[in-house]
């Protein structure tokens, strides 16, 4: 067991994850990390991933309040539920489980945000924000991804970029059964599948 309660805990290689683990803070920076089918996490609050590879396969869906990814991959097989106030800057979202943001999701930044075959719920307010350095913010998909927005997203694009299926495979789908507000004054290129049966304004 991993019962770090109140703990700022780093990552920095490869580690194995069964048992009960609990943290304040957990930092994925080099490496991958592999919860496997045994673990459960608890009261895990910050989830930082920042250069490393964290791989979740839990036999449920594993929770924490926060996830800030930047760089590195967010992977496996099992659901990951984020409550809190989250942040997507860079890096990749793959595997076959889904990540799920019921509470605010910023997306912002000069970097690639790359999400190959995972599902991606949005049930909070998301915010797309971009820059005009790099590669400009672009929401890269592909191998069938799903992007499902039941909440608010909020296009803030400032210049030209979109969401294709970059990387490649089976055509990725974009779902909005709540509200795609687009507010930017960049344009923006949907080149994925998109069905709306929300509101479009």
């Amino acid at each position: 067991n991993w019962n770090l309660t109140g703990t700022a805990l780093i990552f920095a290689s490869g580690y194995t994850v069964s048992g009960n683990y609990s943290a304040q803070s957990t930092t994925f920076s080099g490496g991958t990390t592999t919860f496997t089918s045994t673990a459960t996490l608890t009261n895990v609050n910050a989830l930082i991933v920042n250069g490393g590879t964290a791989v979740f396969n839990l036999a449920g869906a594993a929770a924490a309040n926060t996830l800030d990814l930047s760089s590195g991959t967010l992977s496996g097989s099992s659901d990951l539920v984020l409550s809190g106030s989250s942040t997507w800057t860079g890096g990749t979202m793959n595997g076959n489980g889904a990540t799920t943001f019921n509470g605010a999701l910023a997306i912002s930044g000069s970097n690639v945000h790359d999400l190959s075959t995972r599902t991606l719920n949005l049930n909070g307010t998301t915010t797309w924000t971009n820059v005009s350095t790099g590669n400009q913010g672009r929401i890269r998909t592909g191998n069938g991804a799903t992007i499902n927005n039941a909440g608010v997203f909020q296009d803030q694009l400032s210049t030209a970029n979109g969401i294709g299926n970059d990387l490649g495979g089976t055509d990725s789908t974009f779902n909005n059964t709540g509200t795609y507000t687009k507010t930017g004054t960049g344009t923006t290129t949907i080149s994925i599948g998109f069905t709306n049966a929300g509101a479009m304004m």
